[in-house]
């Protein structure tokens, strides 16, 4: 995105009760422009290095208001090129003498991305409005490798061309009001992304040694569903200084990825399909005592996960329901300075990746992976303590 289409920044280091238990340990919040000036705005602006590789960006972004409506368009092109070069040496210490694997591998790349963003609001009444938006991605990537392997009785040499074109759709719904004049608010989001892409690989290799060729040629087809409803009621007690949020979240994630894998050796056809569901409520209260400002919530999160592939015979099913408790506390020794503690419990679920035999678009006789799927979730205890001064130094 165009720097002027970002207002501010946010870097929330220890998360509360009302973020994704699956947020890890700190979340990144980009806030874009929501300025909106009478009539038709427009700005235009183009970036280009001169390289050896380049890099063009041309965004347009026009915004308007009328009334009781507003919007914001952005509309920007992306093209992208660069090279890569990695080194992997390994040393097989069972031998003797000690053996030793070089891997080399030299890429060039070209990323190519139109996108489109679309924002809407509308003012129902003076307490309530409805914003609508919509963010398109269209990509079309390109890989051109050359990598080598080399080691006792190895000389292997593998060249390739990979092509990728994805598309990503986020559209959302949400309804934002004030229930009353202390302050009560009510949000309602409605969100859905929908994801696809197509990877092709065409890999020839060389082995030097007895002068053999082979050739593995991949086709993948991977597809992405993600809905979800949620609700952020805000209760302030502006007379105690002492508010209360609470809300709710169903999410639902579908996953179907299939590859055909074509080799001088075999034909495979790979089809994965993944579903999730997610059930999460939450509580979180603020009080501030004189120059102390106290937070504590916690969120309850039910998850569900199925995993069905054509390489296993039984489908593999499993749930976590648990607790995730959070606690801040910050004190202001003055206007410019800021002390404060927290904790907070957070959660590593597995990821569709970890289960996805056709993870890897791009593989030799040399390099395979498959995921876990057994693994348990890593839990994380996050704890904090920060002293800040002037709103910069930590």
């Amino acid at each position: 995105l165009p720097a002027n289409a970002i207002e501010k920044v946010e870097l929330i280091y220890n998360p509360g009760a009302s973020f994704d238990a699956n947020s890890s340990g700190s979340v990144i919040n980009i806030v874009t422009s929501s300025k909106r000036m009478k009539g038709i705005n427009a700005s235009f602006n183009i970036n280009y290095n001169f390289n050896k590789y380049q890099k063009p960006s041309p965004p347009i972004l026009l915004n308007a208001k009328e009334k009781d409506w507003s919007w914001q368009t952005m509309l920007g092109y992306n093209y992208i090129d660069s090279e890569q070069k990695t080194s992997n040496v390994q040393e097989f210490t069972a031998f003797n003498p000690i053996q030793k694997l070089i891997q080399e591998n030299f890429t060039v790349n070209t990323n190519r991305n139109l996108y489109f963003r679309l924002g809407t609001n509308y003012k129902l009444t003076g307490k309530s409005n409805l914003l609508f938006n919509y963010n398109g991605n269209y990509a079309n990537d390109r890989s051109v490798f050359d990598a080598t392997t080399i080691g006792d009785d190895i000389d292997y040499f593998n060249q390739g061309t990979t092509k990728t074109k994805n598309n990503n759709h986020e559209i959302s719904l949400q309804y934002k009001t004030k229930l009353d004049t202390l302050g009560r608010t009510l949000d309602i989001t409605a969100f859905s992304n929908l994801f696809d892409k197509k990877p092709i690989t065409e890999s020839n290799a060389i082995d030097k040694i007895d002068n053999s060729n082979s050739f593995a040629n991949t086709d993948l087809n991977f597809d992405l569903k993600n809905y979800y409803l949620k609700y952020d009621f805000a209760i302030p007690f502006h007379k105690l200084d002492f508010s209360i949020n609470t809300g709710g979240k169903f999410n639902v994630l579908e996953v179907n990825d299939i590859g055909n894998y074509y080799t001088n050796s075999a034909t495979n056809t790979i089809d994965f399909d993944y579903s999730e569901n997610n059930l999460a409520f939450y509580a979180e209260a603020r009080k501030k005592i004189k120059k102390f400002n106290f937070t504590a919530g916690l969120r309850f999160e039910d998850y569900h996960v199925e995993r069905i592939t054509n390489t296993l015979t039984e489908p593999i099913k499993f749930k976590n329901t648990n607790l995730f408790p959070n606690a801040s506390a910050i004190y202001e020794v003055n206007d410019n300075v800021n002390i404060s503690a927290s904790y907070s419990k957070k959660i590593n679920q597995p990821n569709y990746n970890n289960l996805d035999p056709n993870n890897g678009s791009a593989f030799d006789q040399y390099n395979t992976s498959q995921g876990n799927l057994f693994l348990d979730p890593t839990y994380l205890n996050n704890y904090e303590f920060k002293i800040t001064a002037m709103q910069f130094v930590q």
